[in-house]
């Protein structure tokens, strides 16, 4: 596994293969042509050894390689992170849907957790709601931000296969569609983001970003934290009022 490196970009972190120097780079050049070379002399070889062996199809040759041909656009520069204009977006978007269920508002606010978790995933490409180490959710947001337990944590994902680079996809996906997937599309997760989003008991959001790349797929990771949690009895008072 090659080595990631991260650095911070416009307030997010952006983590990817670590690039070689230019020796690195010849000498790398040097040993693929090498092993291609060796590749087709021993491909010829067998082929003219047991040609029945290697007889395929031409329609099964089409089909199998036409998707191998199919490459995802990208841009040559890191997209741009979404600003607090756009997570104000977001949260005035989802206050609408809550606000057609008759639900409180939330508030949009900064914790160190949500920072610390999107960063986290791009350091490690670990798209869990638990660390490495096993340790959930409500230990970063008491250990970073002084909280008692009471949070949830929402994460959502999107990803191209077989781009080295964040592609235009990736670079269109803001906050605003986060809060949509998670709320409106979730029936995989039994609709327990869209339940959190929308707990009349949460009266506060943080969000964060982040990206991770290599050469097979890229990434870009949001968290969405609601805080706080109020007890079964204040929800069922809500629901029955």
């Amino acid at each position: 596994m090659s080595r990631l490196e991260c650095k911070r970009k416009n307030g997010y972190l952006v983590c990817y293969p670590r690039r070689r120097n230019k020796t690195e780079s010849i000498i790398g050049g040097i040993l693929l042509a090498l092993g291609i070379a060796v590749a087709i002399i021993m491909t010829i070889s067998l082929f003219t050894s047991s040609q029945e062996t290697f007889r395929v199809p031409k329609s099964t040759i089409e089909a199998t390689s036409q998707p191998a041909m199919q490459t995802t656009k990208t841009h040559s520069q890191i997209p741009e992170t979404e600003n607090e204009a756009s997570k104000l977006q977001a949260v005035e978007y989802l206050n609408r849907i809550r606000s057609k269920e008759g639900i409180p508002p939330v508030q949009l606010i900064d914790l160190g957790v949500a920072r610390f978790k999107a960063e986290y995933l791009a350091r490690t490409n670990l798209f869990s709601h638990y660390d490495s180490e096993g340790r959930h959710p409500g230990y970063w947001y008491t250990r970073l931000d002084g909280g008692l337990y009471g949070v949830e944590e929402n994460l959502f994902v999107v990803y191209t296969v077989g781009s080295g680079r964040p592609s235009a996809r990736i670079a269109k996906i803001n906050y605003s569609d986060a809060i949509y997937n998670l709320v409106f599309d979730d029936a995989l997760s039994m609709w327990g983001h869209r339940d959190s989003l929308l707990d009349p008991c949460h009266n506060y959001v943080a969000m964060a970003t982040s990206y991770f790349w290599n050469s097979t797929y890229v990434a870009r990771y949001y968290v969405v934290y609601t805080p706080p949690l109020c007890s079964v009895l204040l929800h069922l008072l809500f629901w029955l009022s």
